[in-house]
This record gives structure tokens, sequence and C-alpha cells, in this order.
């Protein structure tokens, strides 16, 4: 078949599936629901038998057709057309079996009713399993088809762990929460039952079925697949940059609380609810510090099993590389060193992010201030602003400088570098170019009633961008100056043989003359000079 031909019956045979597959999972729900409560489904039926008697025969028939071609073709068996339909369909039967689960164990949790998804369940499970035993069958024999399935693979382990980690988040907050009234004794503000029942069920449900499905994808690679840069992709920019974020959170929102205290701009007046406001954040922190920790023991795990192990050298012998698990006591790093730099670079970005308008926001506090002559009683207002400054200062500049003293003596000619290093100086001078125009317009404006508003604010977001503006320049061009050093290629040397003496070319300090041999010249006949 030519390439249009393969086109439109793989689309077909995934359209006609779709069809079938949500007209066989509402058929069985509705059947286990009339048998279970004796309530006829209606209408709805009608519609799901309609789309079982037009998908199932349009999607035997484009099976049919594929099968067919695979036999004639052995190469259509492992052709990327034909990997993206069948993972498509394991895809979105997944998300079927998945959203079926959820619905059964909320009504498990709570009433019985609603347990008719397990019909729609069974159908699709069913389903799954013929096409998995399918792929199982045909294999992954070319690169491209190892490829869609890691899409499926690690794209359903994104889909699964975001809602187990936001549903785990929310009902260890709960529980805290209850912990925490219970033992100070303020049963009065105490959520009820009927407050908390349904959303910690729904919770519960994306918690279990998410973990549990992403447990499963996550299986298939989870010891293995080492050498895949989507898995890199997964590990750096989802879970790692997610439990970082989420750990970020956590600790930014605990340290405003108690600069807020501090400086004032926080009224609560009881010491429990005080420290009820570290629930919270606290959770977030501890659930980012799991997910970081995992996923870092994973591509530390990665980096073992890639780095070669050395036995020895004997007498007489060279030292002899092994794949073999590098041992515990070494400190192995990640093959994908450019992954590994862009979470580095992307961490210093959130700092430098928190760090500039911190800056910002602490120096239009104090300039205000002094202005105002009122600097040891701010107000309320103020007194926000300046918690928030100073909370942004105190996670941004460690942020900052920890991950760019990291990657400051990187390769200068990086893509990932020189991004960061636009991307900034773009963000830091339009904001003090913009800031520039908008005082300059205030003075020309306003004359002498410019003191009090533009140039405070204008000096305030000034100062910070241009400083670091300048920074950033000198990094870039010390970065244009200096080439990136590549490492040293060891060669081992042989003792026991002959030693290589170089030529006379390659000794010379002049470049080598190539001798090209005469051939055998024909002259002609000599003629004396006529007068």
């Amino acid at each position: 078949m030519s390439i249009p031909q393969r086109s439109y019956v793989y689309l077909a045979a995934f359209v006609a599936y779709a069809i079938l597959l949500q007209g066989a999972y509402g058929l069985a729900t509705d059947l286990a629901r009339s048998a279970a409560w004796f309530r006829p489904g209606g209408d709805a039926q009608a519609t799901w038998i309609a789309m079982i008697i037009v998908g199932l025969p349009v999607w035997l028939a484009h099976e049919y057709l594929l099968r067919r071609a695979a036999r004639h073709d052995p190469d259509e068996a492992g052709s990327a057309l034909r990997k993206l339909y069948v993972h498509g369909a394991l895809f979105l039967t997944t998300l079927y079996a998945a959203f079926g689960s959820i619905q059964i164990i909320e009504q498990l949790a709570g009433d019985f009713d609603g347990l008719e998804h397990i019909g729609g369940v069974l159908v699709a499970a069913g389903l799954w399993y013929y096409l998995w035993r399918r792929e199982d069958l045909e294999g992954q024999p070319s690169s491209r088809a190892q490829t869609v399935k890691r899409w499926r693979i690690y794209g359903l382990s994104v889909i699964f762990l975001t809602p187990a980690v936001a549903a785990t988040y929310w009902i260890a907050f709960a529980l805290a929460y209850a912990a925490y009234e219970l033992a100070t004794g303020a049963l009065d503000t105490l959520l009820g039952p009927e407050d908390i029942g349904d959303p910690l069920r729904t919770a519960a449900a994306w918690a279990l079925v998410g973990t549990t499905a992403w447990a499963i994808q996550w299986r298939a690679v989870a010891t293995r697949d080492e050498e895949s840069v989507l898995r890199q992709v997964y590990l750096y920019g989802f879970a790692f940059v997610g439990g970082a974020s989420l750990a970020l959170w956590g600790a930014t929102a605990t340290i405003y609380v108690v600069i807020a205290q501090l400086v004032g701009a926080d009224d609560t007046t009881t010491a429990v609810a005080y420290f009820r406001q570290f629930i919270l954040p606290a959770v977030g922190l501890l659930i980012g510090l799991a997910l970081l920790a995992y996923h870092w023991s994973i591509i530390r795990r990665d980096a073992a099993r890639r780095a070669p192990t050395v036995i020895p050298a004997q007498a007489g012998t060279h030292p002899t590389p092994l794949e073999s698990p590098a041992p515990p006591s070494e400190s192995p790093t990640p093959e994908s060193p450019q992954l590994s730099n862009t979470f580095k670079y992307i961490m210093s970005a959130v700092g430098l992010i928190a760090l500039v308008p911190g800056l910002m926001g602490l120096l239009i506090t104090i300039l205000f201030l002094l202005t105002e002559g009122d600097v040891l009683t701010p107000t309320d207002d103020d007194a926000e602003i300046l918690a928030v400054a100073l909370t942004m200062i105190v996670v941004g500049a460690p942020l900052w400088l920890s991950f760019w003293w990291r990657v400051i003596h990187a390769d200068p000619h990086s893509l990932v570098r020189r991004s960061y290093l636009y991307v900034a100086l773009i963000a830091l001078g339009g904001t003090w170019l913009f800031t520039l125009i908008a005082v300059l317009t205030e003075i020309l404006g306003q004359g002498s009633g410019f003191l009090d508003d533009a140039l405070i604010l204008g000096l305030s977001i000034l100062l910070p961008a241009a400083t670091f503006f300048a920074y950033h320049t000198l990094i870039l061009r010390q970065d244009s100056r200096r080439t990136p050093t590549p490492d040293p290629i060891v060669t081992p040397v042989d003792a026991t043989a002959a030693p290589v003496i170089p030529s006379v070319a390659e000794q010379s300090p002049r470049p080598a003359y190539h001798i090209i041999p005469a051939p055998p010249y024909i002259l002609p006949d000599w003629k004396p000079p006529r007068p």
C-alpha cells in the first residue's frame, strides 16, 4: 500500500475503534445498571448499540486489511503508522478503564449506587488485553516502533502521576488539618463529615487509581530503558522539576508566614491560628521532597548502570572496561549532561525571576517609607509588600546563586546557555527601557510632581534590572572570548610494544612537502634558430 492508503486505513481503524470502545463501554455500563437496580437505559442503550453496529464491522474490516498487509510485507508490522495506531488505541483504552475505576472506588467509599461502571471497566480491560497481546506478539522491531511505545508509557505516566500527587496532597492536608485541630482542641473549626466526605472520597479514588496505573506503566521501564532520551526528559522535565517546584513552593510559603509575622503583615492573634498556616506548605514541602528524592535516585541509578567499571591493570595488561554497574561508593555523572545543565539553567531562571522582583519590591517599600518618614511603623499595605519582597529575596537569591554557580563555567556555546542569557537580557533590558520611558514621560508631563511617584518607582525598578542586565552582558562577552575545552582522550600505552618513531614531517615544525616523481618527459627535437 502507498503512504496515503496506509494513512487512511490506520486512521479509519482508529476512529472505528474509538466508536466501538465508547459504545461497548456505555452499553456494558447500562446493562450492569439495569441488572443491579432494574433501571433500563432507554435512549442511551439505543445510542450505544448503534455505535457498536457501526463501529464493529468497520473496525474489523480495516483490521483485516492491516493483517493482510502485515502478512505480505513483514516490515509493515514494525512501521511507525502501525505502532501509532496500536499504541494510540491502548492509550485511549487505558484512560477509559482508569476513569471507570475511579467511579467504582468513589461509590464503594460511599453508597453503592453507580457500581454499574464495573461492566464498562471489564469491557475496556478485555479490549486492552487484545491490543496488548497483539502488540506483544508483533514486538518492536525498529527504533521508531520503540519510540512510539515510549511515548505511550511516559505519556500515561505523566497523566496518572499528576492527579495522584494532587489527590495525595489534598488527603494529607485534610488529615493533618484534622489532626492539628483535634490536638489543639479547636473542635469548633473542625470540618464536619458532610464538608469533607465527598471531596475525600474523590481524592482517595484519584490517588489510588492514579498511583496504581502509574506504577503499572512505570514498571515497564523502571529497571531498563536507561539510554532513552525521552526517559531523561520525563525524569528531569516533569517529575524532577515538578517535585522541586512543589518543594520550593512549600518552602516559600513557610518562609512567608514567618516573615509576615516579623514585619507585622500577619494579623493573626492566637498561636493556634498562626501555626495552622504552616500545615498546607509543610505538606507540599514533604511531598515535593519525596518526589524529588525518588526521581533523583532513579537518575543516579541510571547513571551508575551506564558507567563502565574498569578492572585494575596487571603487569603487561591494559585496563578493561566492563558494562556492569558502578560501585555504590562512586558518584557517576549522568550520561546526558545537556539535560542536567538544562535543569540547572531552569532553576537559575526561577531564582532570578524571584530575586529581581523581590529586590524591586524591597527598594520601593524602603524608599516610600523614607520619604514618608515612618520607617518603623509601616502601614498594612507596606508591610505586605515588604513581606512578599523579603520572601522572594530569601528564596530567589540562594536558588539562583547555587544553580548558576554550577553552570557559570559550562560550555559557552551551548544552546541552552545562550537561550538563558538572551532571554534574561531581553526581559531585563525591556524592563529598564520601558521603565525609563515611563519615568521620562512622567517628568516631562508633570514637571516637579514626579518626585513622589515616578522617581521612586522608576529607581526601584531601574537599579536591579540594570545591574543584572550589565552582569549578564558581561557573562555573554566572556563566553564569546573563551572556547569550550574538550575532555582529553586518554589512550592506554602498551609498555611492551615498540616505540613509535614519528616521521620527519611530524617532527618538523614546518609543513611537510610532497615530492612528486617526474615521469619520463618527451622533449621535442632541438632546432637552431633561423636568422
